[in-house]
């Protein structure tokens, strides 16, 4: 019996680790110094582990960071200690984080926002060109289904992409492809012990409720739920890439004039294309002048395709960002 043991062990440890190979080369993190988000959960202190493993075979420099948002009092400066005493185990440099009091962040989002803001500053001040995160297959699933059931559009069904550029870094997701069932198996094989949070079990949170009382019971009746959403995530994710491509070429060709952070546009060009074509048209716009997108909606995107085809109309937008239909131009200002 433990020779069976042993050698489910050694699959365990071997597929895990070929899988974060296959993510380290699809996501071009090979001889960098990578700076690598552990949190003290099973998730991060697998990513550390497997990565410590390949660093040797692709030139790898690791750099622990940790943040700790107090939020759960004495245990959350327990995951501190943990990871600490990891990094120093393994002799790696550690770098840690923490929120100026635990009230300050209390929405998941903005949570999220401080966290990377501290793990680009990390990645910047050690000159590390990524970011790493533990991110599985199932925190995809979970992502993509929470977008669904908020409302979301092509875009919100990506999830998660495995690379993402910021200012500073490359943030990647090496473990996409691999399960949280898979992380379990890994440090089982290798007897790594890791921290657990017990607020993970508070189903009124909507992450939670749909790990822990939804999905079970999904994958009873569609076992293959989370290759089928995995799938839908990339096919999403490649639509989007190809929407951006179409936006920017109709943006080219309607382009009238952009200076002074005043863009007017030919609506005899817009129109002649579908609404779908416009719409991220004008996503592009915003992005290019950095305006403010979090409230724009479909409905809002809707409303400046109308503009295109009507002879005169004015809307302001959040930011506040001036839409007016002059002539056959359609002029965007930041008010």
């Amino acid at each position: 019996m433990s020779l069976v043991l042993s050698v489910a062990n050694m699959n365990s440890d071997r597929d895990f680790r070929s899988q974060l190979q296959s993510g380290l080369q699809r996501t071009r993190a090979e001889r960098v110094r990578i700076i690598v988000a552990v949190s003290g959960g099973p998730d991060s202190v697998a990513l550390l582990r497997g990565l410590m493993e390949l660093s040797a075979d692709h030139e790898l420099q690791l750099i622990v960071a940790h943040f700790n948002h107090r939020f759960r009092g004495a245990d959350s400066d327990q995951d501190v200690r943990f990871v600490a005493a990891l990094a120093e185990r393994y002799q790696l440099p550690c770098v840690l984080g923490h929120a100026d009091n635990a009230t300050a962040v209390v929405r998941e989002e903005s949570a999220r926002q401080v966290r990377y803001q501290f793990l680009e500053e990390v990645a910047q001040e050690h000159q590390a060109t990524h970011i790493a995160t533990g991110h599985t297959r199932d925190d995809l699933v979970e992502t993509v289904l929470h977008h669904l059931l908020r409302g979301t559009g092509i875009t919100g069904l990506r999830g998660m992409p495995w690379e993402r550029l910021t200012s500073d870094a490359t943030i990647i997701r090496p473990m996409l492809d691999l399960s949280r069932q898979d992380v379990e198996s890994y440090l089982t094989a290798i007897e790594q012990d890791y921290r657990t949070d017990a607020s993970n079990s508070d189903v009124t949170l909507t992450r939670n409720w749909l790990r822990r009382e939804l999905l079970p019971d999904v994958r009873e009746r569609f076992p293959q739920v989370d290759e089928a959403v995995a799938r839908l995530s990339q096919q999403a994710g490649e639509t989007a890439v190809l929407t951006q491509w179409i936006g920017q070429q109709v943006l080219t060709a309607a382009m009238h004039s952009n200076a002074d952070g005043v863009v007017e546009l030919s609506t005899a060009m817009l129109s002649g294309y579908p609404r779908a074509a416009i719409r991220e048209a004008m996503v592009q716009v915003w992005n290019e002048q950095r305006w403010p997108r979090q409230d724009m909606g479909f409905d809002r995107w809707e409303q400046l395709a109308d503009l295109v085809f009507t002879k005169s109309g004015t809307i302001t937008f959040p930011g506040p960002i001036e839409a007016r239909r002059i002539g056959e131009r359609l002029r965007l200002r930041r008010l």
